[in-house]
């Protein structure tokens, strides 16, 4: 969404173009055997307007992010014959970093089986398969509640009372007689 603080772990600057009014961008290009060209990413960046941060050849697990920092995060045919390990770093990088309620949008070959390593990450995912691709967003839950189940079962039952006014000539609780007896003296 607009103003939204958006992390993509890519090898390029083409999916910056698609991200129609960020609060901010990081690029991370993870370390590989391609020399990787700063300038123009840089110069792609630039044209957003907007903060940009690029980290390159920095291994995964020292990027330095903040965690919970991210409205949205990008992963898009990045792990195409890159191993398991290489895999759920990846997604550890993403997931940790998105905040609760966070999506993740990713476009991947099925070989990767990346809904799968989300939802090892408890990332809830909604996906299809498409032209060997897994297509999908992948949202970060939100912390679970630090409440009892008597707390839960106590707030639930406040937002269903509803004030219910009681004649007790009709009956009803309160009333001296049964239903609809007249109150004794």
């Amino acid at each position: 969404p607009n103003g939204s603080t958006v992390l993509e772990l890519g090898k390029d600057a083409k999916n910056l173009y698609y991200v129609p009014s960020p609060e901010a961008m990081t690029l991370v290009v993870p370390p590989s055997n391609l020399i990787v060209e700063q300038g123009p990413i840089r110069e792609a960046a630039a044209k957003l307007r907007v903060p940009f941060s690029l980290f390159t050849e920095t291994p995964l697990d020292a990027v330095p992010l903040t965690a919970a920092s991210f409205d949205a995060a990008l992963l898009f045919d990045m792990l195409d014959g890159a191993p398991e390990q290489a895999a759920y770093g990846a997604v550890s990088l993403l997931a940790n970093a998105l905040k609760p309620g966070g999506v993740l949008l990713f476009a991947e070959r099925e070989g990767a089986n990346l809904p799968a390593i989300c939802a090892d990450f408890n990332l809830q995912v909604a996906s299809e398969a498409e032209g060997g691709f897994d297509v999908g967003i992948a949202t970060r839950r939100p912390p679970p509640s630090r409440q009892t189940r008597k707390q839960k079962a106590a707030a639930a039952a406040r937002g269903r009372r509803r004030p219910v006014a009681v004649d007790p000539a009709k009956g009803g609780f309160g009333a001296a007689g049964g239903r609809g007896e007249a109150p004794r003296e």
